[in-house]
């Protein structure tokens, strides 16, 4: 099946949040990695992936996920996670990937949590 992803990005004070809409796979992760790379050169500090409307990650997509959180780490920058939905939310526990991100339920939490 053809992975097809969507990548919105906003600013709300000074976090940017990204908005992941679709799949991430070994089709649409080179393209992923080189918009949040593009995003993270006007992101600033502060970055909430939100992952709502994520439907599917394969361990490349897993792999984006983790290169970017790096790249942020390198700016001394923050990471927040959130809304994934329950099959996402369960595929990051499996991997432990929920110890490795902040991971919250809203968008509105993360907010708050890099405030």
């Amino acid at each position: 099946m053809n992975g097809k992803i969507e990548i919105q990005s906003e600013i709300h004070d000074d976090c940017m949040i990204i908005k992941l809409i679709g799949r991430i796979d070994h089709i649409t992760a080179p393209h992923t990695e080189e918009k949040l790379k593009e995003l993270l050169q006007q992101a600033g500090e502060k970055v909430i992936l939100d992952l709502e409307g994520l439907n599917y990650i394969s361990s490349v997509g897993l792999r984006v996920l983790v290169m970017f959180a790096n790249k942020i780490e390198r700016i001394n920058g923050r990471l927040v996670l959130c809304s994934p939905a329950p099959n996402i939310s369960n595929l990051l526990k499996m991997t432990k990937f929920d110890e490795f991100f902040v991971i919250l339920d809203t968008q509105k939490d993360a907010i708050h949590a890099l405030r």
